[in-house]
Parts: C-alpha cells; sequence; structure tokens
C-alpha cells in the first residue's frame, strides 16, 4: 500500500467479535406434529411458548 492509497478501509470492525444475537426460532413446522393442547395430529404446527411445543392452527392464539 502506499502512501495516499485508500483501497482498503481504515475499519477495525472485523476484528472485533460480534455482539451475542439470539438465535432464529420457527414459529410454523411441517411435517406429522402432535398438538401440545388438544393431541390432534396434524401437517403443520405452530409454536407455541406456553405449550413448549408446536399446537394446531385450531389451538394457535392468532
Amino acid at each position: 500500500m502506499t502512501e495516499g492509497d485508500e483501497s482498503q478501509p481504515n475499519d477495525d470492525s472485523a476484528e472485533r467479535p460480534s455482539e451475542a444475537v439470539e438465535p432464529s426460532v420457527p414459529t410454523a413446522a411441517y411435517g406429522e406434529y402432535t398438538c401440545k393442547r388438544c393431541q390432534t395430529t396434524v401437517e403443520r404446527g405452530w409454536r407455541d411458548e406456553e405449550e413448549k411445543g408446536y399446537v394446531c392452527s385450531s389451538c394457535e392464539s392468532w
């Protein structure tokens, strides 16, 4: 790099550790699931934090 050459930014951000970011959590899942509330077998479940699992669309609180 020569004097006056500014082709590379003078930024240390690439060397700094990133802030802690919570991983994403899916809100719906496709497959065969048993609803945690009514025990119905469904092909699509919706994540329910209270039930700690998936519920059917009838039991999901929209």
